[in-house]
């Protein structure tokens, strides 16, 4: 008559221990599909790859720390920017100057002081041995366009209205009255060089006051310059200032 009860324990026991083993597997797969959660919540997801160029120098610059950074610019872009991250399988060496195809990925749920992206070198396209230019872009000189003459040598001359057009490397001067044309130029870093030769102007008569003459002279006598996209100084073959124009 007591195996009766004792038979009844047993399978209640066994019917608890059951039903914890299948509360902890309950658990253990909440757990699991928590954690695979909030993996899926810092899952990464490429939104975009494009080709990036990358400057032969490494810059000062200021993160969360003063660090050294790359600078680089988008294929479409002209304008140098600093990159505080690193890109995963470039090898960079300064003095070079790259052409990169690379993957930034977006990261999902970063910590506030990180990285919103990942950058991933896709392949590297060309690597040209070269001091890039990283002057910013009001640093930099830019011919194309009309300059205003302020000063012929030593004097004031901004009343005289006379401008200076380079177009298609092609110069065309008006002096306020006539205009100098048929005239080319070639410039590199530093030298400004104006074809030899007399050019052709218009034959008009200048009445008043004029600087015609003096300015259209020092034009043919330009050997290089010091400019930036707004300001513009050319000198003669010894260095001497020769004129000087804005816009």
């Amino acid at each position: 008559m007591r195996v009766i009860p004792q038979l009844v324990l047993v399978a209640m026991l066994l019917f608890f221990a059951a039903c914890k083993t299948k509360k902890t597997t309950t658990e253990t797969m909440e757990e699991t599909t928590t954690e695979h959660m909030k993996e899926n919540e810092m899952a990464q997801e490429e939104v975009l790859q494009y080709g990036m160029f990358v400057a032969s120098k490494r810059v000062d610059c200021q993160g969360m720390v003063p660090q050294k950074c790359l600078l680089v610019r988008a294929s479409w872009e002209n304008v140098w920017s600093n990159f505080f991250d690193e890109i995963e399988g470039f090898d960079y060496q300064e003095g070079y100057e790259y052409h990169l195809e690379v993957k930034r990925i977006t990261l999902k749920n970063v910590p506030a002081d990180a990285s919103a992206y990942k950058y991933v070198l896709v392949r590297q396209i060309d690597k040209v041995k070269k001091d890039s230019d990283i002057r910013r872009e009001f640093e930099k000189p830019t011919f194309e366009g009309q300059w205003n003459l302020d000063k012929l040598g030593d004097k004031n001359v901004r009343d005289f209205k006379a401008t200076l057009l380079f177009k298609d490397n092609e110069i065309v001067a008006d002096s306020g009255c006539n205009s100098l044309f048929g005239l080319t130029f070639t410039t590199t870093d530093t030298s400004l060089m104006v074809s030899e030769g007399m050019g052709a102007s218009t034959m008009k008569a200048c009445l008043n006051e004029n600087i015609e003459d003096a300015y259209f002279a020092a034009i043919k006598k330009i050997k290089s310059y010091k400019a930036t996209a707004t300001t513009l100084t050319v000198f003669d073959e010894k260095g001497d200032t020769l004129m000087q124009f804005s816009r």
